[in-house]
């Protein structure tokens, strides 16, 4: 199961890095990208700026282990919704501008769609597995011989 966790993890961040490099590293296309958005034209500048840097910022999140149900909970929202945002382009939008990461730009919209699900289905079961987790391991408070009183392990 931990080991698990460690893929899902990591798979996470290796994706949330790939995606803000290249929105930085791109920044000037990224952002004109964003202001042909029928739906972002008037924050392009922001989000161009916000969306690579939250993605980093759930990187680090992720990786550290205080913070990882967070991080996991954060990713799972963005990537939910990058997915609704593509959603409401497909179906109601007459220009549907890219931007997403260079390795992701082969892929239908749909198929894009089903990879952003995929990862925000793997992101809730990395939560599940780590609240399975926190409940199996129990630790005994000092002077507590009984066990009745046991506090998760964090």
């Amino acid at each position: 199961m931990e080991r698990l966790l460690f893929v899902i993890y990591w798979l996470c961040i290796l994706l949330f890095l790939y995606a803000a490099a290249d929105k930085w590293i791109n920044f000037q296309v990224f952002k004109i990208q964003l202001g042909k958005s029928p739906l972002l034209t008037g924050f392009a500048d922001l989000v161009a700026f916000s969306v690579p840097s939250a993605e980093l910022l759930i990187c680090g999140m992720i990786f550290n282990e205080k913070t990882r149900l967070a991080g996991l909970y954060g990713f799972f929202f963005m990537m939910i919704l990058f997915t609704c945002y593509l959603f409401v382009l497909i179906n109601y939008s007459y220009f549907i501008p890219c931007n997403c990461a260079s390795i992701l730009q082969g892929l239908s919209h749909q198929s894009h769609m089903i990879f952003n699900l995929f990862y925000a289905g793997m992101a809730v079961y990395g939560v599940m597995l780590i609240e399975k987790i926190h409940k199996t391991r129990k630790e005994f408070k000092p002077g507590d011989e009984s066990g009745e009183s046991r506090t998760p392990v964090q």
